[in-house]
């Protein structure tokens, strides 16, 4: 622990970082990582020098605040220093600690650019054709009295989690290697969807989605383009198009298999706006689980891995807002998989490979770091059913829609009648 003459001297350093971390601007002269990083040595040294100053005979006080971060790089431990320091201040429930991430620039993790007017323009409409595409799909299935799918999750009960009823693949173990978290956001969607229609999938591949979908690059990309991409295009496995790393590719124009049927906007009256609890709760009990967006810094970075005691829940609370939109500012994308009230937070499945969090899961409070903003779903079709007239009709005119707002997305000629559907051919 510190003396009492370090003590003050480190809550002195500590308002400097509680101004920045309570900024609702990203306009500050200095960025959060500097300022961590001059903090969490100011921190370190007065640990140090208490540790020096006690009298002969006397043993050194434990620095806590460094417990763990022996061998780490200076900087990184500066960092990580300071941010134990908020923690204190602020009352987190969890300890920042060195992650298989901590030491990489947060550009190569967090990829996720503002979406552009157009996107919150469509919303509406997109959202509306996708409700009428599932709608008309759910007729069909009632006529042939076939069930949708076996919903094990109410908004009303005070716990979800799709990923303990197998209904989300397992997180990577290396994750993402550049700044492609939208493309990994939405091929876990995906999955994820057609894993609630009950289908026994192949993973699918993050790298197609982000070579072929016109939705972005290594540098950065719109989760939400991307996802629309695979209502007019089937995605291949990984297996067939493996992942290239951290640098931009080219298509390789491999042949796919997984098409969706149908996707929207969680809130699109206002998609950039975070939703109430009480909304996300119904979309993820109504499609499954969600692709979101939520600020990621270096808190985030340094939250959970191996050391880390189970179940901590990431509360950092850093929520700034885009100073051209006034909007919540968002810089990562991930898939949103249930809750829990008890713990008051969000299940999230990452794409930072299973070094971080709990085995690449974490646990995000409510309302902290703008979690929840631009959620999307993704719904699939079951496997075995061929498609109604009247539903490929309603696929054919969201397929029109989504390119009028999201130009990069080219459909395929859709023609209303009888087929195999927007799927994949039965596996078998």
């Amino acid at each position: 622990m510190l003396t009492p003459d370090a003590k003050v001297n480190s809550r002195k350093v500590d308002r400097t970082v509680e101004h920045r971390f309570d900024a609702k601007t990203k306009g500050e002269t200095m960025s959060y990582r500097k300022i961590l990083i001059a903090v969490g040595a100011a921190v370190a040294a007065l640990a140090v020098s208490a540790a020096a100053q006690q009298p002969p005979g006397m043993k050194a006080p434990n620095n806590s605040i460094l417990i763990g971060l022996e061998n780490a790089p200076v900087l990184l431990k500066n960092r990580v220093v300071a941010e134990r320091q908020i923690a204190l201040s602020h009352g987190w429930h969890f300890t920042p600690r060195l992650t298989a991430v901590s030491g990489r620039p947060l550009g190569t993790l967090a990829g996720t650019s503002m979406p552009p007017p157009s996107a919150a323009a469509g919303a509406l409409r997109i959202t509306a054709q996708g409700n009428a595409v599932l709608n008309a799909y759910l007729a069909q299935l009632s006529a042939q009295h076939i069930g949708w799918f076996l919903n094990n999750c109410s908004p009303n009960s005070s716990y979800c989690d799709w990923s303990a009823q197998g209904k989300v693949t397992p997180p990577d173990p290396n994750g993402q290697q550049c700044g492609d978290c939208w493309a990994w956001a939405t091929t876990a969607n995906i999955e994820s969807a057609f894993l609630m229609s009950g289908w026994s999938i192949d993973l699918m591949s993050q790298q197609d989605i982000r070579s072929c979908s016109g939705a972005g690059n290594c540098s950065s990309g719109y989760a939400f383009n991307a996802i629309s991409w695979d209502v007019t295009n089937k995605e291949a496995t990984r297996a067939a198009y493996p992942y290239e790393g951290g640098t931009d590719e080219p298509c390789r124009n491999i042949a796919g298999k997984y098409q969706l049927l149908s996707v929207g906007w969680v809130a699109p009256s206002n998609p950039s706006a975070i939703p109430a609890p009480s909304v996300l709760k119904a979309a993820l009990s109504k499609y499954g689980p969600l692709t979101i967006a939520i600020w990621a810094d270096g808190a985030l970075q340094d939250y959970g891995g191996p050391s880390a005691p189970s179940g901590e829940v990431f509360d950092a609370n850093d929520n700034p807002v885009d100073p051209n939109s006034h909007a919540p500012s968002i810089n990562h994308s991930i898939l949103l998989v249930g809750w829990d009230d008890s713990k008051g937070a969000w299940k999230i499945k990452n794409s930072w490979g299973t070094g971080w969090g709990y085995g690449g899961y974490g646990w995000i409070k409510y309302g902290t770091n703008n979690v929840g903003t631009w959620a999307s779903w993704a719904v699939a079709p079951k496997p075995l059913i061929v498609l109604s007239p009247v539903v490929w009709q309603e696929i054919a005119k969201l397929s029109q829609v989504i390119s009028v707002y999201h130009p990069n997305v080219h459909p395929l000629m859709v023609q209303p009648v009888p087929g195999p559907g927007p799927g994949p051919s039965p596996m078998h």
